[in-house]
Parts: C-alpha cells; sequence; structure tokens
C-alpha cells in the first residue's frame, strides 16, 4: 500500500515542486554538482515539469560538464585530471538528461560514447580513474571494474540510438 500512495497524484505533485524549487535555487559550482543538477534537470523533465528556472539550471549544468570535456571526446571528474570511464559515463548520463530541456551537440555525445567504446579493456570491462582505487569504498570491492562497467554500460546504452540497442 506504500508504494501505492507514493505515487498518488498529491506526491507527485509535491515531488515536482520539490525538484522545481532545488532547480531554482541550486547553484552547481563543480562537475560532480553540475551531474547531480542534471538529475534534477531529468526528473523535471519526466515529470512535466520544466520551468525558465529548469531550463537555467540545466544551461549552467551543462556549461559546467562541458568544462570537463577533453579533446579526445572524454570528461575528467576534477579539473586538471585526465579523462575517465567514471567521468565520461557521468557525463553522458547528464547530457542525456539535459538534452530534455537544452540544446545538446550530438557530436558531443557521439565523441563521448566513442571515447567510452575505446576505453573498454579486452576484458569487457571498464576501469575506474586511479583516484577512485585509492577511495576505500572502491579499493575494498572485490572487482574494482564493476562499479565503473555498470555507469559506462548503461551510459553508452542511454545514449545509443534506438536502432543500435537492437
Amino acid at each position: 500500500a506504500a508504494r501505492i500512495a507514493l505515487w498518488a497524484p498529491s506526491s507527485v505533485q509535491s515531488l515536482a515542486a520539490s525538484v522545481m524549487e532545488k532547480c531554482e535555487q541550486w547553484r552547481p559550482g563543480d562537475f560532480l554538482e553540475a551531474i547531480a543538477g542534471a538529475e534534477l534537470v531529468g526528473v523535471a523533465g519526466r515529470l512535466a515539469v520544466e520551468t525558465a528556472g529548469t531550463v537555467a539550471q540545466a544551461e549552467r549544468c551543462l556549461h559546467l560538464v562541458l568544462q570537463a570535456r577533453s579533446a579526445d571526446g572524454g570528461f575528467s571528474v576534477r579539473r586538471g585530471q585526465e579523462p575517465g570511464s567514471v567521468g565520461t559515463a557521468l557525463a553522458l548520463r547528464a547530457l542525456a538528461d539535459l538534452q530534455r530541456s537544452v540544446y545538446v551537440d550530438p557530436a558531443v555525445v557521439v565523441a563521448g560514447a566513442e571515447w567510452l567504446v575505446r576505453a573498454q579493456s579486452s576484458n569487457g570491462y571498464w576501469s575506474p580513474e586511479p583516484t577512485y582505487l585509492t577511495d576505500a569504498r572502491w579499493g575494498s570491492l572485490e572487482n574494482v571494474n564493476l562499479p565503473a562497467t555498470a555507469l559506462a554500460a548503461t551510459a553508452v546504452a542511454q545514449v545509443a540510438p534506438p536502432t543500435a540497442r537492437q
């Protein structure tokens, strides 16, 4: 019964109002904040509650995400670092959410997806950036490549054209 109540019209309207408030108030300052902001914009788009504030948020997030892009199409989580599979996967997922509200150059998305495909190792995994391997949460995993692989595979599938998914 709780699951049904969650999706009652009043709950969806409440969620939509909360998302709109966050979109209009939050000012992302770096790549990871822009990724989170893009998620909010995506939720607003899926709930069909876009406003001028949502579009402005999408534009801010897009600007920050594009600042993390390297010449070879990949994205880095932190400024000054080489692009990596985690950063590129997060960026592609964000771009997919943002293109619901603002224009995203398809060439940027294609270049990012191609970067991820080139970064896939011969065993099928994607490796996380070295900075993640020093994080205790990643270092304690039995297979440190699994989270990066899940992110990368999801991102490529999310931006692939429908004909490529068949």
